[in-house]
């Protein structure tokens, strides 16, 4: 028996299409893969690690400088990766590829990535072609859209676009694209809303535009001068942009230095060995990483001897260590510093416990700065001699000079502050170290021995405002400078600093001497070799140290529109403010409750206040502010 089913009819506009943009469809169907700046922050890149391909090839055909060392081409390679997931961002890698194609590595030139998704190109070297296949394949996996592929005989190559903004676009014309290519792309960026396409001819001898032309900031270009069209660089201008002009015709061409890439507005990844390019963004505002240690650590790894790596050394340092310390100090604060006058040692800590124990004796008395670090204390008593403290001057923080130089008596041998300062940030000001350098004159020459003055600078690198710290030594040759690596290149595990002896003070041909003896009795016997070899690589180098500030900002401005009393730091990743009770510890216990974390300033020599700690990533801080509203409430009740 057949049973009758009565569908009921289907409304004819049903069937009609979504009449919406591939913009609009693409959060939801495809992700966010859409790419419209060179400089906004870079959330995903795509690799391809070097294999088989970089083994055995022509290298003159494959139009490279000179032989490459495979080893060491991939932990360069690594090591950029590694930059970039510092950094936040995600990588991707072309897993497949033909062993065939050395250049494969390049992978800009197989992709240009719009707002739509991605062009696939068509490399116009004969020894590229194919490599293309794979980056499609790479991108399909990964579910980014392709909105064509360059064909026919066409060829273009993905350097040669520079997103200035969503409505502006160089596109360039030359040996690596012709102009049916330059055609086909204008086409989709005209038809994806780029209202202005800039055109540009790359000049003999060059292959893509960012040789000669690259955004570091909204802001800020670096451009090889000679060699960009002045049509393009009006149209830079009219956009806001400062033109850079590279300093040195070396180091755009031998040395790469305009092929950086912008991590965020501001934050760029150069090639090392461009040091006056380098100088020149940064007085632009522009943090450079030329170098990381990883880098040096695995070029060391993969080109050194194990003997010469894991070895012992002098016990006075590694030379080359020494001497490039030397030479860093030398140019950055103008004293003539020489390998004589640097010892390594084990992190700030084995510093500041060699530098008192060279020049204090047991019975001795070392001054000191509330707030200050507790682990002061040890440090001193371990060399017998007594540590007092010069009490607070809140809210500034700045060191108290007068208490000073009533306790300042006969038996001080020695003076130990903390700049920029832990728990406080306060950085101490040029007017209080020339203060200080007078009383330490005056009170030395009444008691006919020189007074000391060791200088604790872990935080040296970690300033706001594009400020510099002014520098203990500079003010005062008495001066023994103690600094860590720890923060500056974010290398807390290795525990490599070392004690500064200023030229000019007393014993400077002896010290490093007697600490090299000290370090026998107390069993420090220097740090690793092969991370003092490494460091000397990376002298002018930082870590991204701007998550600093941002996160200082954000912590600065909710405290302060909470009604917490608290200066605002000048440096360090420590922020100090006043608890909202007499008792911190009370303060403290009552913050957990919101799961704040917070350290009681009684350790640091001062009653009533709170430090925070904020080196963690900024999306941690912005999660804390809700709880300190929640705790700021509780004792408005």
């Amino acid at each position: 028996m057949n049973t009758k089913i009565d569908i009921d009819a289907i409304a004819g506009e049903r069937w009609f299409p979504k009449e919406s943009s591939i913009i609009e469809d693409m959060p939801s169907l495809w992700g966010d893969w859409g790419v419209a700046s060179e400089v906004d922050d870079l959330k995903a890149v795509l690799m391809r690690r070097p294999g088989k391909e970089i083994e055995n090839f022509d290298w003159e055909a494959a139009r490279f400088k000179a032989p490459i060392d495979p080893q060491r081409f991939r932990a360069q390679h690594d090591a950029l990766a590694q930059v970039y997931r510092d950094h936040g961002v995600t990588v991707h890698y072309i897993e497949e590829q033909r062993e065939d194609r050395p250049n494969a590595l390049f992978c800009r030139d197989l992709v240009l990535m719009t707002p739509e998704g991605a062009i696939v190109t068509r490399p116009a070297m004969e020894a590229r072609r194919g490599e293309e296949r794979y980056a499609a394949k790479a991108l399909a996996d990964l579910g980014v859209p392709i909105i064509r592929t360059i064909c026919g005989s066409a060829t273009f190559e993905g350097a040669m676009v520079m997103w200035v903004d969503r409505h502006t676009a160089i596109l360039a014309c030359g040996v690596r694209t012709n102009r049916e290519g330059f055609e086909m792309v204008e086409h989709e960026l005209k038809r994806m809303g780029v209202t202005e396409v800039v055109p540009m001819q790359v000049p003999y001898g060059h292959a893509h535009i960012d040789g000669n032309l690259n955004l570091a900031s909204h802001d800020i270009a670096l451009i090889h001068a000679s060699q960009v069209p002045y049509d393009v660089c009006d149209v830079l201008k009219r956009k806001g942009y400062k033109l850079l002009e590279c300093p040195s015709q070396t180091e755009a061409k031998q040395s790469f230095a305009i092929n950086f890439v912008a991590i965020k507005p501001g934050l760029i990844a150069m090639p090392a060995g461009n040091p006056r390019s380098q100088e020149l963004l940064e007085k632009n505002g522009i943090t450079v990483i030329p170098v990381e240690f990883t880098e040096a650590m695995q070029t060391l790894l993969a080109q050194e001897e194990p003997v010469s790596l894991h070895g012992y050394c002098p016990s006075q340092g590694d030379p080359g260590f020494r001497t490039a310390v030397a030479e860093h100090l030398t140019e950055t604060f103008g004293l003539p510093y020489a390998q004589k006058h640097i010892f390594p040692t084990t992190g700030a800590a084995g510093a500041i416990a060699h530098a008192i124990r060279a020049v204090t004796q047991p019975g001795d008395e070392v001054l000191t700065f509330a707030p200050y670090f507790p682990e002061y204390g040890p440090y001193v008593a371990g060399t017998g001699a007594v540590l007092r403290v010069v009490p607070p001057q809140a809210p500034t923080f700045q060191p108290n000079l007068d208490a000073f130089a009533q306790m300042l008596t006969e038996k001080v041998t020695c003076v130990l502050i903390n700049t920029p300062n832990n728990p406080t940030g306060v950085v101490y000001s040029a007017d209080t170290l020339t203060r200080m350098a007078a009383i330490l004159t005056e009170k030395s020459a009444q008691y006919g021995h020189n007074i000391f003055l060791v200088s604790d600078e872990p935080y040296r690198d970690i300033v706001f405002d594009g400020k510099t710290v002014p520098y203990p030594a500079a003010f005062y040759p008495h001066t023994l400078t103690c600094f860590s690596y720890s923060k500056s290149l974010s290398l807390p595990g290795e525990r490599l600093g070392y004690v500064a002896v200023r030229p000019g003070c007393e014993g400077e041909d002896i010290l490093v001497d007697m600490m090299s003896q000290i370090s026998r009795f107390t069993g420090h016997n220097c740090p690793p070799s092969i991370i003092q070899r490494a460091v000397s690589r990376c002298q002018k180098v930082t870590s991204d140290l701007s998550v600093y500030q941002t996160n200082m900002e954000l912590l600065y401005e909710k405290l302060t529109a909470l009604g917490f009393e608290v200066e605002r730091p000048g440096g360090t990743f420590y922020i100090f403010p006043k608890a909202l009770e007499e008792d911190a510890n009370a303060f403290c216990q009552k913050a957990r409750e919101f799961d704040l974390l917070l350290v009681p300033s009684d350790s640091f020599g001062v009653k009533g206040y709170v430090r925070l700690a904020y080196c963690i990533d900024t999306e941690k801080v912005k999660r804390s502010l809700p709880a300190f509203e929640k705790l700021a409430d509780a004792y408005r009740k």
